[in-house]
């Protein structure tokens, strides 16, 4: 399935070839390649209204790989295997962002030339996850909300008296998202799932292929991007609309008490954006065609593969979080026993050893405190055998090893 996926077209023989040649992720670079082409587009261009109002083709994406495993060069192969220029055959360019607030995230589309209408179109770009989290963290951080509403172009800013972030109107933006994720640190991103983020994310391994490559050139794919001063619905077949409509359906019928797969909640428009992708890609941009649906269908796979490996990570943490916290109530409770089988020698010890000692097993057991009674009758038994103490003809005890019973009262 895999081999077939980067044979059928153009643009994924070269991304798979110049993926394999520079020994990175083919589906990482597509990751990449995908993300820039979409925000190539002006915002104008849009999905039909299948289920409540036009749907943004803002997209994000986060590539998944340990420290080391190439996320960055995948970014670097994508940057040269991707040519996107306008109809005047003149480059497209779209501004780069670093995450931060989400007020600074409105205000980067700002013009940085007064007069200037306001940015289009730009790519936040995210080297690690919990770089974007502890900036989420903060106290009165507004990065996650933003994101969420930018994955559907939804208004972001605020734009009143009080606050001078320009506010950005729904569907007046193109933004694509990139972070790159690391196993263990992918909780940083999952965790926020009862709010939606991750669901809006498109998951893809940075896994290398086994063919070596040997370096050199990569030859670039050249799309040409129209452009669309006015909305532009993209067009879908009939079958796609029928099968989005029906499993959302499927969903919205869902009680309150019901548990639902909330990761999944957001998979048909994210395959969608998918589909959209691999069109321009393509060299089309107002159309999606079955084969792109279906070739759709791989991508996701990888996506619910990686979620997959996530999850298993996740369950194993927690196993071994369990198994410490059982290890560590073990040892914190034969520290308790050692100190109340402490307590208790001292005991049985000091009332042995006094001037006036008489007692019997009844008697040091009722003078111990409660918790240490149990301690108490059991070390009585197990001395009386070893000789420490024996029983007098009235019953009561008497010392027999008394160094033995001092050492217990240093």
């Amino acid at each position: 399935m895999s081999s077939s996926f980067w044979e059928s077209r153009t643009a994924l023989q070269m991304i798979y070839k110049g993926a394999v040649k520079r020994n990175t992720s083919p589906w990482a670079v597509l990751g990449f390649c995908m993300v820039k082409v979409i925000a190539a587009t002006p915002p104008a261009l849009v999905l039909p209204p299948l289920i409540g109002g036009y749907a943004s083709l803002n997209l994000m994406v986060a590539i998944a790989g340990h420290s080391g495993q190439g996320k960055g060069a995948a970014y670097a192969v994508a940057e040269e295997v991707l040519d996107l220029h306008d109809t005047g055959y003149f480059p497209v360019t779209t501004k780069e962002l670093d995450a931060g607030t989400g007020e600074g995230l409105a205000a980067a589309f700002v013009s940085e030339t007064e007069g200037e209408p306001p940015i289009q179109r730009a790519i936040l770009h995210e080297s690690e996850i919990t770089n974007m989290a502890a900036l989420g963290g903060r106290s009165g951080a507004t990065l996650n909300q933003t994101l969420l509403k930018a994955a559907m172009s939804e208004a972001i800013g605020f734009g009143n008296k009080t606050d001078k972030t320009p506010r950005l109107e729904r569907h007046s933006y193109r933004l694509g998202v990139t972070v790159q994720v690391q196993p263990r640190n992918a909780k940083e991103l999952l965790k926020h799932g009862a709010s939606g983020l991750p669901q809006r994310f498109l998951f893809l391994p940075v896994r290398a292929e086994d063919e070596l490559g040997k370096g050199g050139t990569v030859w670039d794919h050249k799309v040409k991007v129209p452009a669309f001063p006015e909305r532009t619905v993209i067009t879908l077949p009939e079958e796609v609309k029928t099968y989005i409509i029906e499993q959302y359906h499927e969903r919205a019928r869902l009680n309150l008490a019901d548990n639902p797969d909330d990761i999944g909640g957001h998979a048909n428009l994210l395959r969608l954006k998918v589909a959209v992708a691999l069109a321009m890609l393509d060299g089309r941009f107002t159309e999606v065609t079955m084969e792109d649906w279906q070739l759709s269908y791989v991508v996701m796979a990888q996506h619910d593969a990686v979620l997959s490996q996530f999850d298993a990570i996740a369950r194993r943490d927690r196993q071994a979080m369990a198994e410490k916290r059982e290890q560590e109530a073990e040892e914190r409770s034969e520290v308790k026993e050692q100190k109340l089988l402490a307590r208790a020698r001292k005991h049985i010890a000091r009332r042995l050893l006094s001037d006036d000692a008489n007692y019997n097993r009844y008697d040091l057991r009722s003078t111990a405190r409660v918790d240490i009674r149990s301690a108490v009758e059991g070390l009585i038994v197990d001395w009386e055998k070893d000789g420490t103490i024996v029983p007098r003809d009235d019953g009561t005890l008497r010392p027999h090893d008394v160094a033995r019973l001092e050492s217990y009262l240093e």
